[in-house]
């Protein structure tokens, strides 16, 4: 992507999905870049959209970026593992996307990120998808602010979606991604 430009926003109306299977990585693996191979793209696309990925994921310059850009993801981790990511997200969190939790005083915990610190608040931002939303938690009303152990990735996403439709979504990523090209 060129340094300065935005990534372009993808808005589907992905409608009401009905329940599929709340897939294990037993259920789909094992998986081979081979069993990718003639998949179709385009279906593979829809149900990364389908799955909501776009909201938070970017793919060639498409999607959000409050997750990890996935462009390149087929290449830096086996499907064994960006399967385990999706299907177990607080398994293992990237310090880099994960969230701290706020305990407050009066009992409630807020789940987000510091954004600042000001004198006698903290800046903190709980809802990642609306980045200029940004509360001003006084520190009197803190009584701990640690990292959060559950993933801002909620688990299920992958339960809309058919064995076929995964297998086509890890192709898209795959294969279709410029910079994996296809010489697997």
């Amino acid at each position: 992507m060129i340094a300065g430009s935005q990534p372009k926003s993808v808005s589907v109306d992905t409608g009401t999905r009905k329940f599929v299977k709340l897939w294990s990585l037993e259920d789909l693996l094992p998986l081979t870049a081979e069993n990718l191979e003639d998949r179709d793209i385009s279906n593979g696309r829809q149900a990364f959209t389908a799955a909501s990925c776009f909201a938070c994921h970017r793919v060639n310059g498409e999607g959000g970026s409050i997750g990890p850009d996935l462009s390149a993801s087929m290449r830096r981790f086996s499907i064994r593992d960006f399967l385990e990511a999706v299907i177990e997200p607080s398994k293992v969190i990237s310090d880099h996307y994960g969230v701290s939790v706020i305990r407050k005083t009066d009992g409630n915990q807020i789940y987000g990120n510091v954004v600042n610190y000001y004198g006698d608040a903290i800046g903190f931002q709980s809802d990642s998808l609306n980045a200029a939303d940004i509360l001003r938690i006084p520190r009197k009303d803190i009584v701990s602010l640690e990292l959060s152990p559950i993933s801002p990735m909620p688990p299920g996403l992958l339960s809309t979606l058919t064995r076929e439709d995964i297998l086509d979504l890890l192709a898209y990523l795959h294969y279709e991604n410029p910079s994996t090209g296809n010489d697997d």
